[in-house]
């Protein structure tokens, strides 16, 4: 999804940061479009990187995240991942580096911000059904660990 934004998607006509990005729904695993929040940081990046094309004489259109060797398709899968993990290599971060791993991490943060609020986690990541969710969840066993241990305790 986030490779299919256009510079258009990210800013307004006067080259300002639009508080919530579009995703078409021919972008989508679901085929369901949907508005995403952008916080302002995201946003700002998000701008910069618009303008930047927008004055080295690119139009709305142009993909966000332009290839090198294309001027008018964005960058791939690949190389997206290379630029991450060479970003987690600069962060000294370790670990798996993968959009999915990513993906997890951000649902199990969600799920702990909104409070286990499972379906509210489902529509924070797109899913049309809750299964994938659960999928998504199914490392966060804490919890349930926890109360297992204290059942045991009481028995």
């Amino acid at each position: 999804e986030l490779l299919s934004l256009r510079v258009a998607d990210v800013v307004d006509t006067h080259g300002q940061p639009l508080r919530y990005v579009a995703v078409r729904a021919s972008k989508t695993k679901t085929g369901e479009g949907r508005t995403v929040l952008l916080n302002s940081a995201a946003g700002e990046a998000a701008a910069r990187l618009a303008r930047t094309l927008l004055a080295t004489g690119h139009d709305r259109q142009t993909p966000l995240f332009i290839g090198r060797k294309s001027k008018t398709a964005p960058i791939g899968r690949v190389q997206a991942w290379r630029l991450l993990r060479e970003l987690f290599e600069r962060a000294s971060i370790a670990g798996s580096v993968a959009t999915h791993t990513l993906r997890k991490t951000f649902a199990a943060e969600m799920y702990r911000l909104l409070g286990g609020a499972i379906e509210k986690v489902r529509v924070a990541l797109g899913h049309k059904s809750i299964t994938s969710t659960v999928c998504y969840l199914s490392f966060c066993n804490d919890e349930i660990d926890s109360a297992l241990l204290a059942l045991g305790a009481e028995v």
